[in-house]
Order: structure tokens, then sequence, then C-alpha cells
């Protein structure tokens, strides 16, 4: 009999298991016919679909909650964080998520969908994809690297320090300086996070107040 390669506690990666033959207990996708039998009884809506489709959480790293074999041999998983039973062969070993010195404050995600590694930046909703070719081996870590360096090299974000020349809110003081840090900049408050700031003149397109920046 198959012995289960993933033991309880182990961190996945679920794989597109649309292509696998006889997936255990079933891969379930917004044409499967439970999930078209919702939408038609008005259960769910594009949104739940999405959420009862397996494919949504393909990239994903999850925890080994339990195993269960087969008959036939096929063995199949519960997972933590995702509903659903996940055939052993649309899982991998999750390893540890590459980690660069760029990353700040948690904004920056990596995962993989198919043969493709994404980064993306959580606060803007930017993509960059490394796209692995059907000759070479896919690596996650080579393309994780790739996938981040054109990340930031698309972004560019500031860093620095400016001084307000003009204030248009209460949450700046003309005369007072504020640090950029990864594009963000803090005003007297807290960090302003919802824009990626990649020079000053987009500082100042975007703010109310004015600023100049300081060179050291």
């Amino acid at each position: 009999m198959s012995k289960p390669k993933f033991k309880v506690g182990d961190k996945v990666r679920i794989l597109d298991g649309s292509k696998i033959e006889d997936y255990a207990r079933g891969w379930v996708d917004k044409d499967s016919p439970s999930v078209l039998v919702a939408k038609m009884l008005c259960l769910c809506n594009d949104e739940g679909i999405a959420k009862y489709s397996m494919k949504t959480y393909v990239g994903k790293i999850g925890t080994i909650e339990s195993a269960e074999i087969l008959r036939d041999g096929r063995i199949s998983y519960r997972l933590k964080e995702y509903d659903f039973c996940w055939d052993e062969r649309g899982l991998e070993p999750a390893g540890e998520t590459p980690t660069f010195k760029n990353f700040t404050n948690n904004r920056i995600e990596i995962y993989r969908e198919g043969r493709d590694v994404i980064a993306l930046d959580k606060r803007t909703g930017e993509k960059a994809i490394a796209k692995c070719s059907p000759e070479d081996e896919f690596d996650f870590e080579v393309g994780a690297k790739l996938a981040f360096e054109r990340l930031m090299q698309r972004q560019k974000c500031f860093n620095g320090k400016v001084v307000c020349i003009k204030a248009g809110t209460p949450l700046f003081t003309k005369g007072k300086i504020y640090k950029i840090e990864d594009g963000i900049i803090t005003d007297n408050i807290h960090p302003i996070s919802s824009y990626c700031i990649k020079s000053i003149d987009d500082l100042n397109n975007v703010m109310a107040s004015r600023f100049v920046e300081i060179v050291e």
C-alpha cells in the first residue's frame, strides 16, 4: 500500500490539478456539476463560485491536517486553511518563501500559479510574473527572485528625506522634515501606505502639500 508523502503539519503548495487523471476525490472547478447546479439554483454568485473552485487556491500554501489512502492507492489530504480534498500528486513541499532585503512590512507576496511565479504588491495590487519555459525544469526560488526583481524595477520606489514647503492639510507641517522609506511617507500621525511614491514629482502630484528633497 502507498505511503503518504506528507505528514500532519507539513507545509505544502497547491498545484493546478485540472489535468491530473482521476484526481483523488475529484477536481472541483467552476464547471463542475455541483457548482453549476448551485449557480442554477442561485445558491451562490460569481464570488461564491470562485470560492468553491479549487483553481482559486492554486499557488497557495496550506498545512496538512489529515491524510486518507483510497482503495486504489491514491492519497488525498485535508488542509487546515482550505476546504476540499487535495490529491497528493497536486501538492508539493512549500519550503520557505524566499526572503529579500527589500521586503518591507510583509508588503510583497510571492506565490506560484502553474509554471508561473508571481510577485504581488499587496498594497497597490501591482504584479510581476516570471514564466518558466516548457523546456526548463521549474525552480520556485529562481522564479521568485526574478519576479521580485521585476516588480521592484517596475516600481522603483523612492527612498530619502523631504521637507514640507507648503502644508495643504493638518497631516503635514510646513518646515518639518519627513522620511520616505520604500515609497511610504510617514505624516504627522501614521505611514501613508496606499500609494508607492516613485519620485518627488510623484509625491507632489498625489499630495495636497508640497515638498522638496533633502540631499545629504
